[in-house]
């Protein structure tokens, strides 16, 4: 009880600042561990409140546990905060984070995974070497102007920062159950630092499996389809970046104008990231009227209508507009120009007629015939050695 009337801050505490839904709080603060048996936590929480441990000047109170489940090897980390703002109002918010801090079962599973991320780090490291070497061959405003480039580092960026965040994740883990066999579970262990290099370690894997498939666009670009919807963003990218301009201000006039009227009616629409997000899912249609309704029966219809018509009517209808017109246009000069893509067609057809032998005296052709074709075999080898070169690197690097 005296623990708890004693002022901590977040390095004693080991926390880490924490995002609540009215301020930010550093980690610091006033702990009570709530240890022992229910009865005797109940005469200890009836006591603090006689003391008033939570008064007028508490901002904040977070509630913080951890649960394993043996059966799928899983840590839960809960976390509850309940917020007391200065109006009187009571905010709650509560977080449950699943926490793998054990190496998968099974000696084979483990050689496995092992075996599989020391591949994708030889590749990442490799393809960093190749990009150093692309930069240093390359003029740099020649450099800079290509996409894919940005693509690569994107690529190598989030794979370092996974490479770091699994190494701190490790680290912490150990030490984490290294505390928990000196204490033999009697103590509590703060998990906060080991999670948020866990979601860390998610969200950079995420993108850059992202990256990852974007880049396979680059290595099937010999698919007449796939060369024609990457001409057509690229011939259509300064009008679409200037009704990205102007769909950005309609959709965020409609977004405030949801916050000021709704944020104190709707949970949905409580802050103006709630706000972005309802918007976002009424555009995709997974929002329903009867909210706006029920909160304000004359304006709710009419908004709702009038945000509907001005970007589903009217912003996308532009927006497809754009990418058809452009599309159109690709599509005739593409009966006009030869076909360059026809290198797997030409590998089908020789597949064909191997396969279906003639007999010789039905093979006597002209040789002039196919001059062109001997002639431009060597370039259509090597364009097929390089898609298929990296199609495996793409393949191991989604993998």
């Amino acid at each position: 009880m005296y623990d708890a009337f004693q002022y901590q801050d977040s390095n004693s505490l080991q926390g880490l600042p924490i995002q609540g839904q009215y301020s930010t709080y550093d980690g610091s603060g006033y702990l009570y561990e709530l240890r022992g048996q229910l009865s005797f936590i109940q005469g200890n929480l009836s006591l603090l409140k006689q003391m008033e441990w939570i008064d007028r000047q508490t901002r904040a109170v977070f509630i913080e546990f951890s649960v394993y489940n043996p059966n799928i090897n899983l840590v839960m980390v809960s976390t509850i905060l309940v917020e007391f703002l200065p109006s009187g109002s009571i905010l709650t918010l509560s977080r449950f984070d699943p926490l793998n801090l054990f190496a998968e079962s099974g000696q084979n599973i483990l050689s496995f995974k092992i075996l599989c991320e020391i591949i994708f780090i030889g590749f990442i490291f490799y393809f960093l070497i190749m990009e150093i070497r692309n930069f240093l061959n390359k003029d740099l405003h020649i450099y800079i102007s290509e996409f894919w480039n940005y693509l690569e580092w994107s690529i190598i960026i989030t794979a370092f920062i996974s490479f770091g965040m699994f190494y701190v994740r490790l680290t912490t883990a150990q030490e984490v159950l290294n505390f928990f066999k000196q204490t033999s579970g009697y103590a509590y262990i703060k998990l906060q630092k080991v999670n948020n290099c866990n979601q860390t370690l998610t969200y950079s894997l995420g993108l850059c499996s992202t990256f990852g498939t974007i880049k396979i666009l680059k290595m099937i670009q010999f698919n007449r389809n796939i060369a024609l919807l990457s001409a057509t963003l690229r011939r259509c990218c300064g009008e679409l970046i200037s009704f990205s301009l102007f769909f950005f201000l309609i959709y965020m006039s409609f977004v405030q104008l949801f916050y000021l009227i709704y944020g104190s009616d709707l949970q949905s629409y409580s802050s103006f990231i709630y706000s972005m997000e309802g918007a976002f899912l009424m555009m995709l249609g997974k929002s329903s009227a009867s909210d706006f309704i029920q909160a304000n029966p004359i304006l709710g219809p009419f908004i709702y209508a009038c945000y509907n018509v001005v970007i589903l009517c009217f912003a996308l209808n532009i927006f497809i507009s754009i990418i058809t017109d452009a599309f159109d246009e690709l599509r005739e000069e593409a009966k006009i120009k030869p076909n360059e893509f026809d290198l797997l067609s030409y590998l089908i057809s020789r597949i064909k007629k191997f396969i279906s032998k003639k007999p010789d005296s039905e093979k006597i052709i002209s040789l002039e015939k196919y001059n062109n074709h001997i002639e431009l075999f060597p370039i259509q080898v090597e364009r097929f050695a390089n898609g298929v070169y990296r199609v495996i690197i793409c393949c191991f690097l989604k993998f």
